[in-house]
């Protein structure tokens, strides 16, 4: 068998022991590693500071100001792809698939499927509000994914955060025979919890909007006044960041830049509740990764809530966007420690009936080469 080649939009989450948020990739290249496989990671990247098999690409973009993003999207879309094709062209390899990990390779990919006549599968961390945008809202907004369903690739994978995974593809008209669903994992590490003298609230993830982090400030402001007996943990990284700290007592809060995942992991077994204030799903990893640690979580009833969350069992489910209720049960977890370590137990069953880390990346990869002929 030939290479793999895996094209990415991102040079920074290949390694296990660095990645910073979602460790999907670097779980990825972890398993081709391991088992022996052939690949080619192909990235745009000014560093040079990369093992051989990591190839960057030197891709001129124009920057993405926040007025004219749209166009500025579309037209970094085939400058990207326009670069890793030259790239990929001048290392005059044969492959025996080409794998997209991030919608915007989408166009080289489906290039160089075809000069090599070669499976090429796509992949979306989540589809999100796509599947609910008119046509010209799905090419302004979101073009990258856009262009990714319409160039006809032999598997579409995408991973299921809640937002609707794969019945979303393939309501947009997806074969469903074309759909792979990955499942988002438990950790593969739990760490022993921590016995706190105060509660501790946490709260993890990217600093913007899809993540709701514009509700902590009046949650937090609710909670403190009704009882001083509680700290407060918010962890990320994001362009909210500066808005969190001006609206939040930094005597009482803790903002922290995320570390690395490992780091970042540990975090959960010094926790008592966390919050997840998510306005599109709730089956993430920072839910997932609590609940498996006994911690609670508060979440908003959006798309994939009560699959992991039971409202009353392992935590507490809240109308959306409602921050007194939000509030008011954080309250309740803060003062009652009997109810916290309750929770604890059924939230951890809930987080084990998922796949953890190595056993997910087993399954896609198996799918992925399901592609490829025996023979090659």
């Amino acid at each position: 068998m030939d290479k793999i080649l895996i094209l990415s939009c991102w040079d920074d989450d290949f390694e296990l022991k660095s990645v910073r948020g979602t460790p999907e990739n670097a779980y990825f290249c972890d398993f081709l590693k391991k088992n022996g496989m052939a690949f080619r990671y192909v990235f745009p990247s000014k560093r040079k500071d990369f093992p051989p098999e990591f190839t960057p690409v030197k891709a001129r973009l124009m920057p993405e100001k926040r007025l004219i993003r749209p166009m500025t999207s579309i037209f970094n879309y085939f400058l990207l792809n326009s670069a890793i094709l030259r790239k990929v062209r001048s290392l005059k390899e044969k492959y025996s698939l080409v794998y997209s990990i991030c919608s915007s390779t989408s166009l080289a990919a489906r290039k160089i499927a075809d000069e090599q006549k070669i499976p090429f599968a796509q992949k979306f961390a989540g589809l999100i509000f796509y599947p609910r945008f008119s046509l010209l809202e799905r090419i302004l907004k979101d073009f990258h994914t856009f262009m990714a369903l319409r160039l006809n690739a032999d598997r579409y994978f995408v991973v299921d955060d809640g937002s609707g995974g794969g019945k979303a593809l393939i309501k947009l008209g997806i074969p469903e025979e074309k759909v792979v669903n990955l499942p988002n994992p438990g950790p593969e590490i739990i760490y022993p919890k921590m016995q706190n003298a105060v509660p501790v609230v946490g709260w993890i993830g990217r600093f913007n909007k899809l993540k709701g982090v514009h509700f902590l400030p009046e949650i937090i402001e609710r909670v403190l006044k009704t009882t001083q007996n509680v700290k407060f943990r918010i962890i990320g990284f994001g362009e909210y960041e500066e808005f969190l700290k001006s609206r939040l007592p930094a005597d009482r809060v803790s903002i922290e830049r995320g570390g690395t995942y490992f780091e970042t992991l540990k975090v959960y077994r010094e926790l008592d509740i966390l919050m997840s204030t998510n306005i599109y799903a709730n089956l993430t990893l920072p839910v997932i990764e609590a609940l498996a640690h006994g911690v609670p979580v508060v979440a908003f009833d959006v798309p994939g809530t009560r699959r992991i969350i039971k409202d009353g069992e392992n935590g507490f489910v809240v109308r959306p966007f409602d921050v007194e209720e939000f509030a008011e049960r954080v309250i309740e977890l803060v003062k009652d420690r009997e109810l916290r370590e309750r929770m604890g137990g059924p939230g951890r069953e809930a987080a084990c009936s998922l796949p953890p880390w190595p056993s997910r990346i087993q399954f896609e990869v198996s799918e992925l080469l399901k592609l490829v002929p025996e023979e090659s």
